[in-house]
């Protein structure tokens, strides 16, 4: 009977100080009253808390750079990245609670000369934007099944901004470089059709006759590339 008394005492302590207890953490836990000015950023910058007011239980306090009390998660030398959509908030290693932040790709908008086209690379985490190749693959067959040659996408490239270079051969095909509107690149391709082996025939040859010719054309590269493999 002493026992049962004893728990049942026990257990009416435990009910009044445990509620007690919790209402005096919750008034003195730490909690953001305002959050900081700014919650929009770039990868390039840094979360910049100016503007914050927390509470530490008793009193707000305002963030200020020389109150070393405040911490934060990214911490404030850490560049942002586009994956960051909150920041931590501590006061004196207690947690006060977090800010939502949106950080995007830092893009300069002017596009430049990149390979085969042209496209922006984000300043924060260098990934490639907006890429677009220059030219076009020309299908080689009924099916499209294989590319017989590429053109100027004419998107990019104006005729007049095309010049042909005096640089074909027997076997070689002459080629071209064309300027980019856009980004002011310079491409140089192929002529389709302007080895000079392929001209000594004139122009006036039919589909059949052409066709021939670029029979014998194939064979003749194909024997002069075996014999250069040839030691």
């Amino acid at each position: 009977m002493k026992t049962r008394k004893a728990l049942a005492v026990l257990l009416a302590l435990v009910m009044l100080v445990v509620p007690f207890a919790l209402s005096s953490y919750a008034a003195t836990a730490p909690s953001i009253v305002t959050n900081a000015d700014v919650i929009a950023y770039t990868d390039t910058e840094y979360f910049n808390p100016q503007g914050l007011v927390i509470n530490d239980g008793t009193t707000d306090v305002v963030y200020t750079p020389s109150n070393k009390d405040f911490s934060f998660v990214p911490a404030l030398n850490e560049p942002l990245s586009v994956e960051t959509t909150q920041i931590n908030v501590f006061y004196k290693n207690v947690a006060c609670g977090t800010i939502a932040i949106t950080v995007s790709h830092t893009l300069t908008g002017k596009l430049e000369h990149i390979g085969n086209g042209h496209g922006e690379y984000c300043l924060g985490c260098g990934q490639l934007f907006n890429f677009a190749r220059h030219t076009i693959d020309v299908p080689g067959d009924a099916d499209n099944l294989t590319f017989d040659h590429v053109e100027f996408d004419e998107k990019f490239f104006k005729p007049e901004n095309i010049i042909p270079n005096d640089d074909g051969g027997f076997f070689v095909p002459q080629t071209q470089t064309g300027t980019c509107d856009v980004c002011g690149g310079k491409e140089t391709i192929n002529i389709p059709q302007s080895e000079k082996f392929l001209t000594i025939f004139g122009n006036e040859m039919t589909g059949l006759e052409t066709d021939i010719v670029l029979y014998f054309y194939q064979i003749a590269v194909s024997l002069i590339q075996m014999l250069i493999g040839i030691k």
